[in-house]
């Protein structure tokens, strides 16, 4: 023959309250030993955000003009608005720039045929020649 369990009350105080639990030796020593090392375990740091630079400064650490950066922004360079001034990621933009053609420079194999140019522009060498 079995007990019944009562049901519940509304009324049970939980300062009060037991649990007997049917629980092996062997886990209750292990649950302890988490229980120590967790007292001792730092949380899990937070990723510090990479450092967020001006127009002048990005340009500076590439070594280029901030008339590059521009044109670097309007062909899709990443940056981060802050009020009304942009902001530029290091690493993204150095990630950026390695998977883009620089606006600013033509091709390395691009050659340049400056008398075509002058002739264009109607232009006529320096003594004379033509």
């Amino acid at each position: 023959m079995t007990k019944a369990h009562a049901p519940p009350t509304s009324n049970v105080d939980p300062e009060r309250l037991e649990i007997t639990l049917s629980v092996p030796a062997s886990q209750i020593a292990r649950f302890a030993e988490l229980l120590r090392g967790a007292a001792v375990v730092a949380p899990p740091a937070v990723a510090e955000a990479p450092r967020l630079r001006t127009k002048a400064e990005i340009a500076k650490d590439l070594r280029t003009s901030t008339g590059s950066v521009d044109r670097w922004v309007r062909a899709g360079c990443p940056c981060e608005r802050v009020g009304d001034r942009r902001r530029f990621d290091l690493a993204a933009v150095r990630k950026w720039l390695a998977t883009h053609k620089t606006v600013d420079a033509p091709a390395n194999d691009a050659k340049l045929d400056v008398s075509r140019v002058a002739r264009k522009a109607g232009l006529r060498a320096a003594g004379g020649a033509s």
